[in-house]
């Protein structure tokens, strides 16, 4: 049995190749994966759903990674999932604002399964 067998997984993006390839990876472990293309989108899916965790990319339209942890951090009526943000920016500075803004941890792109698989592993044991 997979440690992701039973979670729901919120994958943010504006690429879909990199959804796709974050959705397969995600599936082919077990879990149930819902998609967004922006901050905005996912703010509403996490008014709409639980989701055990929250796969967001940084540079965005409509509203970015960073921006989507600052709304989030203001709904008060849930529990928020533990965040990690992606990003293709190798910019240790915005790697900190991140996690600062509340993310649990930062993974730069292109990312391997087992680099991500490894970091989400730590999140739920």
């Amino acid at each position: 049995m997979s440690f992701l067998e039973t979670t729901t997984i919120l994958v943010v993006d504006d690429d879909h190749i990199c959804i796709e390839i974050a959705k397969d990876i995600l599936q082919s472990a077990g879990a149930n994966v819902h998609v967004a293309f922006n901050g905005k989108e996912a703010l509403g899916a996490v008014n709409q759903h639980n989701f055990d965790m929250i796969l967001i990319d940084y540079e965005m339209p409509v509203m970015n990674g960073l921006e989507f942890l600052k709304h989030v951090s203001l709904i008060q009526d849930r529990e928020i999932p533990p965040i990690m943000m992606i990003s293709g920016s190798c910019n240790d500075d915005l790697q900190q604002l991140a996690l600062n803004f509340g993310a649990m941890d930062f993974l730069f792109k292109p990312f391997e399964k087992e680099e991500l698989l490894k970091k989400m592993q730590m999140v739920f044991s």
